[in-house]
């Protein structure tokens, strides 16, 4: 079974798994399960018409200073209100890594409504700070984007010059991928 994330890194260490259960290469091989788990849960309230209501996945995680930010999968119908269900990038995040708080501005990056390459959802980022890069593109990050009615996923590519602006929102501007 393949996995859908392919590795998780933890500063100068990079476990990386290419099988479920086969080949990987870890410095560490036993993982304790945190006994809160879940520590996200989905609004599971139909009257809040939240973005998770259906799913909450492929999240992404950086601590910057003493903060946890987190952007995730979403998955709902109701923003803007409308009759699909539709994968966005929502954000959260937390002082410990375990108790999370999500935005109430959620989602961070919607899906695009004009029949774009992205129109039927957008999920699982990977997010970067390239302090090389102009002040315009410093927080870059690519995310699959899923064709209406095809559901055939291309990774796309978005950038923002704060990443985490002063309400540690993820801004981002959309490039079509080539």
């Amino acid at each position: 079974m393949l996995m859908r994330h392919p590795y998780v890194r933890n500063n100068a260490v990079t476990f990386l798994f290419l099988l479920a259960g086969a080949i990987s290469t870890m410095a560490q091989t036993n993982w304790t399960k945190d006994p809160t788990n879940p520590v996200l849960r989905r609004d599971t309230v139909f009257a809040n018409l939240p973005n998770d209501i259906i799913v909450i996945s492929d999240c992404w995680v950086m601590k910057l200073g003493t903060q946890y930010k987190m952007c995730y999968t979403c998955g709902g119908i109701n923003y803007p209100t409308d009759t699909l269900l539709r994968a966005r990038i929502c954000y959260c995040e937390s002082t410990d890594g375990v108790n999370w708080t999500k935005y109430a501005g959620n989602p961070v990056m919607d899906v695009s409504y004009t029949g774009g390459w992205d129109s039927i959802g957008v999920e699982t980022v990977t997010i970067i700070i390239d302090s090389a890069a102009p002040a315009t593109h410093r927080y870059k990050m690519w995310y699959a984007g899923a064709t209406f009615n095809t559901y055939r996923y291309d990774i796309g590519y978005a950038y923002s010059p704060d990443g985490l602006s002063s309400r540690n929102v993820l801004v981002a501007s959309r490039k079509k991928p080539d």
